[in-house]
């Protein structure tokens, strides 16, 4: 049970009013930095538990965006076709037949959440924007995109009324032209807006055709740019894990690849699991830990490197890779990034000698 969570329930039914917290803050409280599957999991059950919601909801917005708290809403009737609604408590499971020595087997409540990946998880979607009027000369919009490194303005007459947007293309053109008129308005083209709520995937393809995308909040306010440049750092940011987990997978199983029988390698198979073993590729990651930490097999690699040291490490990857493969929506921490770029690297050495 987290404290603050307690308090703020104890509140919510006195009437009192709840400030706002960011994602970044409310994940500290429960000693997380990312919005990982347990995480997730164990804060939802968390909420649930003390009648409360977050609004928005928390694993849907910028991590540094505000969420404000409300008591959860007991929606009547049940859903259609059996779908969960979010924010609605569902009614108690009904144990039917059972036999009266049989287990009970209770599985563990299931919140719907909302699965997409929004553009207002971006950074870029919420930083606000920097911008020209139509009114201003071109020499001041160019004077701040040089000093800005923008490629881009919105121009704006106020926080919510786009007029448009004017670029080195658009000036270009208007230059190349011939065109009269030293104003912004002369050079501005049609702006290209998405709600905070789309999809990523549904913006790609604007972003690619026109470089940009402004992104309006719900009250309608203009809350950020993602440009081009922002969606590349961005799925470099979900992708580069990624390849380094292959890389270092590729790595392992050259390592420990013909220096075990096929005995040795079933041995090392979690226990149970009736797969089929017949090579050092059906092994999972935990398993390569498995048939190396035991000193013995750990001899048969002729590594002249520590042996426990090695294994910390490689428990250290297969953690990160288990973060990974669950796509936690905020990435891995940098000192994690950091150890699979050091880790990969230290293979490669190996692999030399």
């Amino acid at each position: 049970m987290v404290e603050q969570v307690r308090r703020i329930s104890e509140d919510l039914e006195n009437d009192e009013v709840i400030g706002a917290v960011t994602v970044r803050e409310f994940l500290h409280w429960y000693g997380a930095e990312r919005r990982g599957q347990n995480v997730v999991a164990r804060i939802r059950a968390d909420l649930e538990e003390h009648g409360i919601t977050t609004v928005p909801d928390f694993e849907g917005v910028w991590i540094d965006g505000p969420i404000a708290f409300q008591k959860l809403t007991v929606q009547q009737g049940a859903p259609v076709d059996g779908a969960l609604v979010v924010g609605q408590v569902q009614p108690e499971p009904q144990i039917v037949d059972a036999a009266p020595d049989a287990p009970e087997l209770v599985a563990a409540a299931w919140v719907a959440n909302d699965p997409s990946h929004r553009i207002s998880k971006l950074a870029a979607a919420n930083q606000g924007v920097a911008s020209v009027t139509p009114n201003d000369t071109l020499v001041r919009a160019v004077t701040v995109m040089i000093l800005h490194d923008f490629s881009q303005l919105p121009v704006m007459t106020n926080e919510r009324n786009v007029q448009g947007i004017v670029s080195w293309r658009s000036i270009g053109q208007h230059i190349s032209l011939g065109r009269q008129g030293n104003e912004v308005r002369h050079a501005m083209v049609p702006a290209q807006e998405v709600r905070h709520d789309v999809s990523i995937f549904d913006v790609i393809g604007i972003i690619a055709q026109h470089d940009y995308v402004l992104v309006r909040e719900a009250t309608n306010k203009v809350a950020g740019i993602v440009t081009a440049t922002d969606l590349s750092q961005q799925f470099r940011g979900l992708s580069e894990p990624f390849l380094l987990l292959s890389e270092i997978e590729n790595h392992i199983r050259n390592i420990i690849g013909g220096k075990f029988n096929l005995e040795q390698l079933v041995a090392a198979r979690d226990p149970g699991d009736p797969r089929e073993v017949l090579g050092v590729a059906d092994l999972t990651f935990g398993e390569y830990v498995r048939l190396i930490e035991n000193p013995d097999r750990w001899e048969l690699l002729g590594l002249t490197i520590d042996r426990v040291y090695f294994c910390e490490r490689l428990e250290f990857v297969r953690h990160v890779r288990n973060d990974v493969m669950h796509f936690d929506p905020d990435g891995i921490k940098p000192d994690q990034l950091r150890g699979l770029i050091e880790f990969s690297r230290a293979l490669r050495v190996l692999q030399r000698n």
